[in-house]
């Protein structure tokens, strides 16, 4: 996965793979734009693969003005993608998703919830989903 900046309000998530032959890639989804201001206008809120199961990917978006955490999955390849929310209407961002090594299916991705001014200036949580 890697993000593409269309501009600094328009970050987009893409996945590629490789054939054997050549780079396969698609966009997965809308990031929304920079998580912590204009000091760093190319920081989008994260996306993460889960190694255990390549077809599913988790990130965090930007919906409505906040940044949410959303799991897609896809049926091909990658060539399409279905996106569900695990975290909606939030009153803080939802950021930087990690998948759980080794997970059971109890516990998959772990976040950080909070507020995020910069790398240097933010007040966090840890949050974890069993969904």
């Amino acid at each position: 996965m890697f993000a593409k900046f269309e501009s600094t309000l328009d970050h987009r998530y893409w996945y590629g793979r490789w054939t054997g032959t050549a780079w396969d890639c698609h966009e997965i989804c809308a990031a929304g734009a920079f998580i912590d201001g204009p000091t760093q206008p190319y920081y989008s809120g994260g996306i993460v693969l889960d190694h255990a199961e390549p077809s599913i990917v988790y990130c965090s978006r930007q919906v409505n003005g906040q940044w949410e955490i959303y799991r897609y999955t896809t049926p091909d390849g990658g060539a399409t993608w279905t996106g569900i929310p695990i975290t909606s209407g939030s009153a803080s961002k939802q950021i930087r998703p990690v998948v759980v090594r080794n997970h059971s299916a109890a516990l998959k991705v772990l976040w950080l919830s909070g507020a995020y001014t910069s790398y240097h200036l933010y007040d966090l949580a840890l949050m974890g989903s069993i969904k």
